[in-house]
């Protein structure tokens, strides 16, 4: 009995360490592009686009219904992308 708990418990450590892991490398793969500003917001063709601005650099990044509902022009927060898709913004 205490064999099989303790194969267990070890199986379980090893789970969880390969998935934090995993998470890590994942955290590397998203882009910090900084602290932005949304100065637009519009659909076209059902695709949901924003502007974001920092500093003198632009971006228009296509994102989802929930982010385009919630957000607001001029609306400050950090702008995180993935593979140069949209993955948050942080208000």
């Amino acid at each position: 009995m205490g064999k099989l708990v303790l194969s267990i418990t070890v199986l379980l450590f090893v789970f969880f360490v390969m998935r934090g892991v995993r998470q890590w490398k994942q955290q590397f793969k998203r882009e910090n592009v900084g602290y932005c500003l949304l100065v637009k917001q519009y659909e076209e063709n059902g695709q949901y686009y924003g502007i974001f601005q920092q500093g003198d650099k632009e971006w228009c990044i296509s994102y989802p219904v929930e982010t385009f509902l919630a957000l607001t022009p001029l609306t400050r927060g950090e702008l995180i992308l993935e593979a140069g898709q949209f993955y948050a913004f942080v208000v």
